[in-house]
């Protein structure tokens, strides 16, 4: 082992306080909210509403991706629309004929 200068261990010491008092002072304008609830009660949905309010809100990244989930989401819609009018027996309106069975025909993955 070396032998270590008091001067030396005191600035250290000195050092360290203030580099966690420093901390400290950061540490108290977080807060923190813990979010419980059962699955699908809103959770996430509330962590992303204040991300956009009080922080900078979605990275481009994140929008394409939305973007794309909300997308798929109206084209899914749709089809289980008319293959549910095809099981209750609905008409399709003629000028949507074509479009009904392009949605007949679609498969959707994300």
């Amino acid at each position: 082992m070396g032998c270590v200068n008091s001067t030396e261990s005191a600035s250290h010491s000195k050092m360290i306080d203030k580099i966690m008092r420093a901390e400290a002072k950061d540490d108290e304008k977080v807060t923190k909210i813990l979010l419980l609830g059962a699955g699908e009660s809103g959770k996430s949905t509330i962590a992303k509403q204040l991300k956009i309010i009080f922080r900078e809100g979605y990275t481009e990244k994140e929008k394409s991706v939305f973007v794309e989930i909300i997308l798929f989401n109206i084209l899914k819609s749709m089809k289980t629309l008319v293959d549910q009018a095809d099981i209750f027996g609905y008409q399709v309106s003629p000028e949507n004929v074509k479009n009904a069975d392009d949605f007949r025909a679609m498969t959707l993955q994300l």
